[in-house]
């Protein structure tokens, strides 16, 4: 899987297949953004990083995000992309 900043996915998505589904994207992170601010353990823990905490998003996307309990707030790391590969 290939880690990817929101802006530059939300580029790739409107390039590759239109403001609809960029937008479609959208709504959707938005929602599960919703669902962690009241629920922060809502996803599972990494199994090789139990720091971090994978959601998923769209049928080839996910969301990576870890919890900072001193400033009592989430951090969303890298969105990942199952469809691209990685040449790395």
């Amino acid at each position: 899987m290939l880690m990817i900043p929101i802006f530059i996915f939300l580029r790739f998505l409107d390039e590759q297949w239109g403001i609809d589904k960029a937008y479609e994207f959208d709504v959707k992170t938005f929602k599960l953004l919703d669902s962690l601010a009241l629920f922060k353990n809502l996803c599972p823990p990494s199994k090789t990083n139990p720091t971090l905490r994978k959601c998923t998003v769209s049928k080839y996307t996910a969301l990576v995000y870890r919890i900072d309990d001193v400033l009592k707030q989430i951090e969303l790391i890298a969105f990942l992309y199952s469809r691209m590969t990685n040449s790395l």
